[in-house]
């Protein structure tokens, strides 16, 4: 199975009602998560149930993903969240394939925390970039067992 191709579809054919979500502050994540374990039942997708709570798991085919929504007007210590996520994937143990999904909302790029989300990279990590709007990027990358050295 194609994850990244599943996920650019996942949220091809949610654009709107993300669109909308965004400005729903405290609950954007968990919607997406349930949104995601609703559309993947088939491939009994686990959410935040793990002993390390990775936002998503499936045993089959094997994957973990950690998804965070983030925009310029968002709190600093985000970049660190995110960071830690990544780190977090890289070091999972087990034969997962494993990607960070960045929900990014373009609403203030300007700021440093907005630049840095249109910037940022990890070493080792493949990026797909699916773009929804102006206002809205979702960037996933893979992320290897190199990704943090």
């Amino acid at each position: 199975m194609n994850w990244i191709t599943y996920f650019e579809a996942f949220f091809r054919q949610r654009s709107e009602r993300l669109h909308v979500i965004l400005d729903a502050g405290g609950c954007r994540e968990g919607w997406v998560q349930g949104e995601i374990f609703l559309h993947a039942r088939d491939l009994h997708l686990e959410t935040n149930t793990t002993p390390s709570k990775y936002d998503l798991l499936c045993p089959n085919p094997p994957m973990i993903a950690e998804i965070k929504i983030c925009g310029g007007d968002y709190s600093p210590k985000m970049q660190g969240y995110i960071q830690d996520d990544v780190r977090k994937l890289a070091t999972a143990e087990g034969d997962y394939q494993r990607f960070m999904i960045l929900i990014v909302d373009n609403s203030c790029p300007t700021t440093t925390l907005g630049r840095w989300l249109t910037t940022c990279d990890f070493s080792h990590a493949e990026r797909q970039d699916v773009t929804l709007s102006e206002r809205v990027v979702i960037r996933i990358w893979e992320i290897s067992v190199e990704s943090c050295t």
